[in-house]
C-alpha cells in the first residue's frame, strides 16, 4: 500500500515544495500491483485511471479538489481541531478500514459514509453559522472520493 499527501492535478501528484513523485505517462507503472491512496486533488481523474490499468492495481483518490476546512488556531495542530477531524476523520477511515481488511470499495464506502454521518450530524445539531457553511465542502469531498481499478483489492496479510 502508497499513501500519497500531496498536491494533486489530473495527471500528477507531488510533495513538499511541488517536488514530482508520480505522473501519468512517465513513471505511474511504479505503483503497479498495490493500493494508491493519494489524498490530493483531481488525481484520479487521468493518473489514477492510467494506474488501475495495470491489472490487480487499485488508486483511490479525487475526481476533484480535496477540501480541508480547518480553524487557524489548530493549524499547526490539527487533531485537536474539530473542524478538521470532520474532513480528516473520513479522510483516514480509508487507511484504516484497508490495514483492517476490507476490500479497496468497501474502505471507499466506509469512508463515505462516514462524511454522511459528519454531515447529517451537523445538519441535525444546532448548527453555528461557521459550521453550516462547511457542510457543502463535505459533501463535495464525498461525493469526490472514488476508486479505480479492482475494487475486491485487499493487503495481503
Amino acid at each position: 500500500m502508497v499513501i500519497i499527501n500531496g498536491h494533486g492535478s489530473d495527471d500528477a501528484v507531488a510533495g513538499h515544495d511541488n517536488n514530482l513523485l508520480i505522473k501519468a505517462g512517465d513513471n505511474s507503472f511504479l505503483l503497479g500491483n498495490k493500493i494508491t491512496y493519494a489524498i490530493s486533488c483531481r488525481s484520479a481523474r487521468v493518473l489514477g485511471k492510467e494506474i488501475a490499468q495495470n491489472a490487480e492495481t487499485a488508486y483511490i483518490g479525487y475526481r476533484d479538489d480535496f477540501i480541508l476546512v480547518y480553524l487557524e488556531k489548530y493549524r499547526t495542530r490539527p487533531i485537536e481541531d474539530k473542524v478538521a477531524g470532520l474532513f480528516l476523520n473520513p479522510s483516514n477511515l480509508v487507511v484504516t478500514a484497508l490495514i483492517k481488511g476490507h476490500s479497496v470499495k468497501e474502505s471507499v464506502s466506509r469512508a463515505q459514509q462516514e462524511f454522511l454521518r459528519n454531515i447529517q450530524k451537523l445538519l441535525t445539531s444546532k448548527v453555528k453559522s461557521d459550521d453550516s457553511s462547511i457542510l457543502r465542502y463535505l459533501v463535495w469531498d464525498m461525493r469526490n472520493l472514488t476508486f479505480c481499478g479492482d475494487e475486491n483489492k485487499k493487503l495481503k496479510s
